[in-house]
């Protein structure tokens, strides 16, 4: 089972590097693409709130397939 071990901020735009640890304690990165930058700004900010133990792949899948892209209009 892999879990996320390190969330990359410093890509620019809508880019957020993922660093996994696979189940026989190596490592392997991954880059995903979001629709915005909001969305990637989002997700990390999500990700880092989860505790390190429970960042397993379907719970990051999740998040980023579940975050918002813009912010939500003001209530009027």
């Amino acid at each position: 089972m892999r879990t996320l071990q390190k969330i990359g901020q410093d890509l620019p735009g809508c880019e957020v590097a993922l660093t996994w640890r696979e189940a026989d304690d190596s490592f392997s990165e991954e880059i995903v693409t979001l629709p915005t930058a909001y969305a990637a700004a989002e997700a990390i900010a999500l990700l880092v709130l989860i505790r390190p133990g429970g960042r397993t792949e379907a719970m990051v899948r999740q998040v980023l397939k579940t975050v918002p892209k813009a912010p939500r209009p003001g209530r009027g």
